[in-house]
C-alpha cells in the first residue's frame, strides 16, 4: 500500500504543480507565443486551471489593434474550455466545450481595398510556391458563443455596421470521431444593424443517435447594399442578386462517433447580374434554382433534385490583345494578399478515422439540369472585321447526371444564331440530342441554314474576300474514352452548302467596286464517315452544282486569288525529335466513292504585260467531271480511280475519259478535243514579237499517259492531230488601232499518227506518220516606210549581219581549212520523224507598198511532198514542190533535204523560167529611174550542203532582151549610167547571162549565203557602171580602160598593145557602144624621156639625110650604130647654137665625150606645155588609127582634149578610154 501513498503524494504534488504554477506559465507563453504569430499584442487577464476538471478559464483577452493608440481588435469578457482526455491518444485537441462570453469584434475599413487586418491576411496567407499542409485535426464540442459584438467601421463610405447580440450554439465542430456527450442545440441569433436574426433547431440529444435539424429560411435577401465590400481588386464585380431559401441542415452523430451534416430543400438566387470592374455586363440571370436532396460537404456527397436556370445571358467579350472581360490583366502581390486562407476543414475527410487516411471522392447526383431561355453575346474585336453574334434560345436539358457516372445521360441541346444590328437576323439553329457520360457519348447533331457571314471574320484571317451562304448538315457523333478501346467515330448524313458567295470589297479591286470572285450553287457531302482513331475518312458522294470562279490578273501581274491569302510572317520551323517522328502516327487514309461537278464556269482576265496590258478574257462554260473511288492512303499504292471531265471553251469542247491515281501518281484515258479555239488562249502562245494570233482551231482524238515516279514525269500521247482555220496577223503597236494585216494563214494541218514518249533521262520521242498542209496563203509586204512585215513581225529592224567577203571570193572559198574552227553541232533536244509531208493549194502573196505604182506577185499552186524525215539519221528525204510565179513564170524545186540535221543536209535544184519582167516596171521607175518595156527572166540554181557544214552553190540569173523605156523622174533613182551598165552585160543578142558560184562553211560564223548574193550581184553592177573595162576584160587584174604608152613617145608599150586588142574585139560584139580616147603627158614625169626622144629622131632625120645625099633611099636611118651615133652627135653639136661651148688653142670647137654632148643637146631642147598637148594627141590618134585599122567605124571613135597628169601619184604615160551609148 505504501506504492499507493507514494502515488497519490505524486498526483497531489503534480496537481499542486499545475494549480499554482500553470496559470502564470499559461499567462506568460500564451501572450508571448500568439503575440509572435499575431504580430500584434495579445495580452490575458486572470488565469485559472482546474488540473481534475481539465478545465481552463482566461479572462480578458486582448489582442491590439494594428497601431498602439488604436482601438483593440478582438476582446473577449471570459473564455472556458473544457479539454478532454482523449486529445492525448488523438494527438489532436478534442474540446468537449469552448465558452466564449462577450467577444468583441472590431474591424476599420481603412481606405480602398484596405481593412486593418490586411497585416494579418498578409500574415497567414501561404506562399505561392508553398506545399499544401495537411489539414488541422480537432474537434469541438458544445460550443457556445454568447453575447457578442461586431463593430464595422466604414470610413471611405462615412458609415458603421453592428452585429450585436451574436448568440452562436454548435454541437460540435470536428473532423475527429469521438464520444463527447452533446449539452447545447445548434441556434443562431443575431441583430444586424438593429434588425433580428434567428434560427429554428430541433434537437434529440438524450437519442442513441444524436442529431438535430437547422432551418434556415430567407425571403429575398438582397445583397446590394454590401457591394461596396467586395475587394476592388477582383477583376469582377457582383452588381445585384436576390437570395431566397428554405433549408433544413441536420446535424447528427452516430454510435460511433462519427459527425455528419446533411443538407435539403431550395436555394434560388434570383435577379444576379455580374459585371467587370469597369462596369460591363459579364454574367446575368434571371432565376437559378437549387433543389437540394441531400448535400453533405463533410462526406463529400452532393445529391440535387434538379437545377433550374432560366434567363442566363452571358456577355463574352475578347479584347484586341486576346484578353477576356474580367480576366485579370496580371497577377500581383495585390491579388497574392487578399487570396483568403483555404479552410482547413474542408478538405477533412467526411468519416473521421483514428489516423490520417485519404478521403473518399466526391460523389454527385443531379436528377435533372436544364438552361431555358439561354443568351450569348458574343463580340470580338481581336479580329478584323470585328466580330458580334448572338447565341439565342439556348436550351439545354439534362437527367440522372452523376459522378462517377452511374449510366447514360439523356440531353439535347438547342440554339439560335441571331446578327446584331438594328433589325437582327436569324442567322441559323443548332440542335442535338443524345445519352452519354464522362466515357461515353453518343449524339445526333443537326444544323440548319447557318449562315456563314458569322464566321467571316475568323475566315478572314485565311480569306480575305467576303463569305456569303448557308451550311446545313445532320450527323452523329459516338465518343468513348475507353483507354483499352478508345472511339471517336463522326458520320455525317449530309452536309450542304449553299448559295456560297465570295466578294472582294472594293478597296481590293483595282478600277472597279466589289465583285463577285467565286459562287457556287451547292457543294453537298453525303455519307461521311470519320474514324479518328483508325484515321479514317470515306466520302460517300461530292456534288457539286453550279460552280462559278473568276481568275483575274492585274497590269502587275498579280493574280487575285494571292490577293485572297492575307500575308503572313512564316514562323521559324521546330525541330522534330528523331523519337518522335519515328513514332509519328500512319497516315490518314481518305477515300472519295464519286464526286461530281455540273455546270461549272471560269472566267480568266488577264491584263499583265503578257497580254500587252489589254485584259486578255476567256470563259469557260459545260465544266463537269466525273471521279469515281478515289483513294488516298499515305505512301499506300491504291488502284486509280475512274475520271471523265468535259468542259467547254467557245465553240469547241474538251472531254477526257479514264483513270487517274494518287499512289503511284499516273493517269490515263482517252482525250477528245474538238474545234478548239487557241486564239482564247493566244497572249500565252509563244510566237515573234510582232505576230498575233488571230484564230486557230485545235483538234485532238487518241490517248494519253501520264506518270510521275520518284525518277522523274513520264508521258505518252497517241493520236490524231489537226491545226485548222489558222491566222496570223501582225501585231499592231496601237492595240487600239484594231488588228493588224494577215501574214500566215492555212486551213488544215493534220498530223496522222503522232506519237510522243517522254521518260526520264532520256530524249522525248516524236513520231508522225504523215502531215499535210492544206490550202496555205502566206503575205510578204513590203510597208510604205520599206520595211518588210516580217521584219516588224519578228520584233525589229533587222540587226547588222556578219561581214561579207569581198566579191571577188564569189568563185572562191570563203575561207580556208584553217581559217575558222568547225562550230560543234548542237544536239536537237528531241527525236522526231515525220513520216511523209504534203502541200497542197499552197499560196504566196507579195505586196510592194514602197514603190509607186505598187507592185504585187504571187507563188500560187504551191503543190509538192517531202518525204520521210528523222533527226536520228542522216538520210536526206526527196523534196518535189511546183507552182507558178506571178502568174507568168513556172517554178519548180527538186532534190533531196535533211531539214532536221543541223548543220542543215540538202542537195537541191530550183528553176524558175520565163519570169515576165514588165510588172516589175515599178521598181526600175524607182530606182533605176527607166520604166521597163520588156524583158523576161530565168533563174536555175543548185545548192548542196554536206553534213560537215560545206555549202556548194550555182546561181545562173538570165535576163532576156531588157529593155528600158522612157526616163522616170526618181528622187531615189541612181545617178548612175544604168542603161551603160546593161549594155556593158547583154551579148550581141541581148542576153544577159550571170553566173554566181558560191562556196563556204555553214560553220562559219562570217558566212552568209544571201549577203554574199547580193555583195556579189551589188558589186557586179556597180563595177559595170563605174569600170565598165574591168568588166569587158573578164574581171581580172588589168585594167584595159587605160592603155600605156613608152614615156616621151607615141609608141605602145607592149601591154597596151594586148589591152588594146581586147577592147577593139569587145567594141565588135558590142555595136552599141562609142569609144572616147584621151591622150595624156606630162612634161615632169616625160622631160627626159622627152628629150632623150626628141634628140633620137634629130640623130635619124640627119642620117637619113646623109643616106638621101649619097643616092640612097633612107631606109634603115633608124638603126644607128655607136660611130654613126657618136659622129651625128658631134654634128649636131657643132650645129647647135649653145653658148659657151669648149673651144681648143686655135679657137675652135673642141669635141667633148658623146654622154657631154647629148647632155647639152637635150638641154637645148624645149619642153612646154604645147610640146605635151602635143604629145598627149599624137597618142590618141595612134590609138583611134589602131581601132579603124581593125574594122571599127571612125564614126564610133572620139578624140578628146588632151590632159595632163593631174592630181594621180601613180600616173603614168596612157591614153584613157570611156564608153557611152548612142
Amino acid at each position: 500500500m505504501k506504492w499507493l501513498a507514494w502515488a497519490a503524494v505524486a498526483v497531489m504534488g503534480l496537481a499542486g504543480i499545475v494549480w499554482f504554477g500553470g496559470p502564470p506559465l499559461l499567462k506568460v507563453q500564451g501572450e508571448t507565443r500568439l503575440s509572435q504569430a499575431l504580430g500584434r499584442p495579445v495580452t490575458f487577464g486572470h488565469v485559472t486551471v482546474q488540473p481534475f476538471a481539465l478545465k481552463l478559464t482566461v479572462d480578458d483577452v486582448t489582442i491590439g489593434g494594428q497601431t498602439a493608440s488604436a482601438a483593440p481588435l478582438l476582446t473577449i469578457e471570459r473564455l472556458v474550455a473544457n479539454v478532454s482526455s482523449s486529445s492525448l491518444f488523438r494527438l489532436a485537441p478534442v474540446l468537449e466545450g469552448l465558452d466564449v462570453v462577450h467577444p468583441k469584434l472590431r474591424v476599420v475599413h481603412v481606405s480602398a481595398g484596405h481593412y486593418d487586418v490586411d497585416d494579418l491576411i498578409a500574415r497567414f496567407t501561404p506562399a505561392s510556391d508553398a506545399k499544401p499542409s495537411e489539414p488541422a485535426r480537432f474537434a469541438l464540442y458544445n460550443v457556445q458563443l454568447t453575447d457578442g459584438e461586431i463593430h464595422f467601421d466604414d470610413r471611405p463610405a462615412g458609415g458603421t455596421h453592428e452585429v450585436a447580440g451574436v448568440h452562436l450554439t454548435l454541437p460540435f465542430l470536428s473532423n475527429l470521431a469521438t464520444h463527447v456527450a452533446v449539452k447545447v442545440e445548434p441556434r443562431l441569433a443575431f441583430r444586424l444593424n438593429g434588425a433580428a436574426f434567428d434560427t429554428g433547431v430541433q434537437a434529440t440529444p438524450f437519442a442513441t443517435t444524436r442529431e438535430g435539424t437547422l432551418d434556415l429560411s430567407i425571403d429575398h435577401f438582397d445583397v446590394t447594399p454590401y457591394l461596396g465590400y467586395t475587394p476592388k481588386v477582383w477583376p469582377v464585380r457582383l452588381q445585384r442578386g436576390l437570395i431566397d431559401s428554405n433549408l433544413q441542415a441536420r446535424f447528427s452523430v452516430t454510435t460511433t462517433g462519427a459527425p455528419s451534416v446533411s443538407l435539403k430543400g431550395k436555394l434560388q438566387v434570383s435577379d444576379l447580374a455580374v459585371g467587370t470592374a469597369a462596369g460591363a455586363d459579364l454574367l446575368a440571370w434571371k432565376t437559378l434554382s437549387l433543389g437540394l436532396s441531400d448535400v453533405q460537404p463533410l462526406a463529400r456527397r452532393l445529391e440535387f433534385s434538379s437545377i433550374a436556370l432560366d434567363g442566363l445571358t452571358v456577355h463574352a467579350r475578347r479584347q484586341a490583345d486576346g484578353r477576356f472581360d474580367g480576366m485579370p490583366a496580371a497577377s500581383g502581390p495585390a491579388m497574392a494578399s487578399t487570396a483568403p486562407p483555404a479552410p482547413a476543414a474542408s478538405a477533412a475527410s467526411g468519416t473521421a478515422t483514428l489516423g490520417p487516411t485519404t478521403p473518399p471522392g466526391w460523389r454527385i447526383a443531379i436528377a435533372s439540369l436544364s438552361l431555358d431561355h439561354g443568351r450569348v453575346e458574343w463580340s470580338d474585336t481581336a479580329v478584323v472585321p470585328n466580330a458580334a453574334v448572338s447565341l439565342v434560345d439556348v436550351t439545354v436539358k439534362a437527367d440522372r447526371l452523376a459522378y462517377p457516372p452511374a449510366g447514360d445521360v439523356p440531353v439535347s441541346l438547342s440554339a439560335t444564331l441571331r446578327s446584331h444590328g438594328d433589325k437582327p437576323r436569324n442567322w441559323g439553329t443548332l440542335a442535338a440530342t443524345g445519352t452519354g457520360n464522362t466515357q461515353h457519348a453518343a449524339l445526333r447533331v443537326t444544323l440548319d441554314a447557318l449562315s456563314l457571314e458569322a464566321l467571316e471574320p475568323y475566315l478572314a484571317g485565311a480569306l480575305t474576300p467576303r463569305v456569303a451562304g448557308q451550311l446545313s448538315g445532320t450527323g452523329q457523333v459516338d465518343w468513348s474514352g475507353d483507354p483499352a478501346a478508345p472511339r471517336l467515330k463522326v458520320a455525317l448524313d449530309s452536309v450542304a452548302f449553299d448559295a456560297v458567295r465570295l466578294t472582294e470589297a472594293s478597296g481590293r479591286v483595282p478600277h472597279g467596286a466589289a465583285m463577285e470572285v467565286v459562287a457556287l450553287k451547292q457543294v453537298r457531302f453525303t455519307d461521311v464517315a470519320v474514324d479518328v482513331p483508325a484515321r479514317q475518312v470515306t466520302l460517300g458522294e461530292l456534288r457539286v452544282q453550279q460552280p462559278w470562279l473568276s481568275l483575274d490578273r492585274s497590269d502587275t501581274g498579280a493574280w487575285n486569288v494571292q490577293r485572297w491569302m492575307p500575308t503572313s510572317t512564316a514562323s521559324t520551323p521546330v525541330a522534330v525529335p528523331a523519337e518522335s517522328a519515328a513514332s509519328a502516327a500512319p497516315p490518314w487514309k481518305v477515300t472519295l466513292k464519286s464526286a461530281f461537278v455540273d455546270g461549272g464556269r471560269l472566267r480568266l482576265s488577264d491584263a499583265s504585260s503578257s497580254t500587252g496590258g489589254t485584259p486578255h478574257r476567256t470563259e469557260v462554260s459545260a465544266l463537269a467531271l466525273d471521279i469515281r473511288n478515289l483513294v488516298w492512303d499515305g505512301d499506300r499504292p491504291a488502284p486509280p480511280a475512274k475520271l471523265k471531265i468535259g468542259a467547254r471553251v467557245g465553240s469547241g469542247q474538251v472531254a477526257f475519259d479514264g483513270q487517274v491515281g494518287l499512289v503511284p501518281q499516273a493517269g490515263s484515258g482517252t482525250l477528245t478535243i474538238t474545234r478548239f479555239p487557241v486564239q482564247a488562249f493566244a497572249p500565252y502562245v509563244t510566237l515573234a514579237p510582232g505576230v498575233a494570233l488571230a484564230r486557230a482551231e485545235a483538234g485532238f482524238k487518241g490517248s494519253v499517259t501520264v506518270r510521275l515516279p520518284s525518277t522523274g514525269p513520264e508521258a505518252s500521247v497517241k493520236g490524231d492531230v489537226l491545226l485548222a482555220d489558222v491566222l496570223l496577223q501582225s501585231r499592231a503597236a496601237d492595240a487600239s488601232a484594231g488588228p493588224g494585216d494577215d501574214l500566215l494563214q492555212w486551213q488544215a494541218l493534220a498530223l496522222k499518227g503522232l506519237q510522243f514518249d517522254m521518260a526520264p533521262k532520256a530524249k522525248p520521242r516524236l513520231n508522225i506518220a504523215e502531215a499535210a498542209l492544206n490550202d496555205l496563203r502566206a503575205r510578204l509586204v513590203v510597208t510604205e516606210q520599206g520595211r518588210l512585215n516580217l521584219q516588224d513581225a519578228a520584233g525589229g529592224r533587222v540587226g547588222p549581219q556578219a561581214p561579207v567577203p569581198p566579191a571577188d571570193a564569189a568563185s572562191a572559198p570563203a575561207s580556208t581549212p584553217g581559217a575558222a574552227a568547225v562550230a560543234p553541232r548542237d544536239e536537237l533536244p528531241i527525236d522526231a520523224t515525220v513520216g511523209l509531208t504534203r502541200i497542197t493549194n499552197g499560196r504566196i502573196e507579195f505586196s510592194d507598198n514602197f514603190v509607186r505604182p505598187k507592185y504585187s506577185a504571187d507563188l500560187t499552186q504551191l503543190n509538192g511532198r517531202l518525204g520521210a524525215i528523222s533527226t536520228r539519221g542522216t538520210r536526206m528525204a526527196e523534196l518535189e514542190l511546183k507552182g507558178r510565179a506571178a502568174g507568168t513564170a513556172d517554178l519548180e524545186i527538186s532534190g533531196q533535204v535533211q531539214p532536221l540535221a543541223h548543220p542543215l543536209t540538202l542537195d537541191i535544184k530550183a528553176r524558175a523560167s520565163d519570169l515576165e519582167l514588165a510588172p516589175l516596171s515599178p521598181y526600175a521607175a524607182k530606182y533605176v529611174g527607166y520604166a521597163i518595156e520588156r524583158g523576161k527572166l530565168t533563174m536555175d540554181v543548185a545548192y548542196r550542203i554536206d553534213p560537215d557544214g560545206r555549202l556548194e552553190a550555182r546561181n545562173q540569173v538570165i535576163v532576156n532582151q531588157l529593155t528600158f523605156g522612157d526616163a522616170v523622174p526618181s528622187p531615189q533613182a541612181t545617178t548612175l549610167p544604168v542603161r551603160l551598165a546593161v549594155s556593158l552585160l547583154k551579148d550581141r543578142h541581148g542576153v544577159i547571162d550571170i553566173n554566181l558560184p558560191i562556196s563556204g562553211s555553214l560553220n562559219d560564223p562570217q558566212f552568209s549565203v544571201g549577203g554574199l548574193i547580193s555583195k556579189v550581184l551589188g558589186n557586179l553592177i556597180t563595177k559595170a557602171v563605174t569600170a565598165p573595162f574591168s568588166l569587158l576584160s573578164g574581171g581580172g587584174q588589168t585594167d584595159i580602160s587605160q592603155l600605156a604608152f613608152e614615156p616621151g613617145t607615141a609608141r605602145l608599150t607592149s601591154e597596151g598593145q594586148a589591152s588594146l586588142d581586147r577592147v577593139g574585139a569587145t567594141l565588135a560584139e558590142k555595136p552599141s557602144l562609142k569609144l572616147t580616147i584621151t591622150g595624156t603627158s606630162d612634161a615632169d614625169t616625160e622631160r627626159d624621156a622627152f628629150q632623150r626622144q626628141v634628140l633620137g629622131t634629130r640623130l635619124v632625120a640627119e642620117r637619113r639625110k646623109e643616106m638621101l645625099a649619097t643616092g640612097g633611099n633612107g631606109e634603115g636611118a633608124a638603126n644607128l650604130g655607136a660611130g654613126d651615133r657618136s659622129r651625128l652627135l658631134q654634128l649636131l653639136y657643132r650645129q647647135a647654137d649653145i653658148p659657151d661651148k669648149p673651144r681648143n688653142a686655135l679657137g675652135l670647137v673642141r669635141d667633148l665625150p658623146d654622154a657631154d654632148t647629148e647632155a647639152r643637146l637635150k638641154a637645148r631642147i624645149t619642153v612646154d606645155s604645147d610640146a605635151m598637148r602635143e604629145l598627149a594627141l599624137q597618142r590618141a590618134v595612134a590609138v583611134r588609127d589602131t581601132l579603124v585599122a581593125k574594122g571599127l567605124p571612125a564614126e564610133r571613135l572620139f578624140l578628146a582634149a588632151p590632159k595632163g597628169k593631174g592630181d594621180d601619184g601613180t600616173w603614168l604615160p596612157s591614153v584613157k578610154l570611156g564608153l557611152s551609148l548612142d
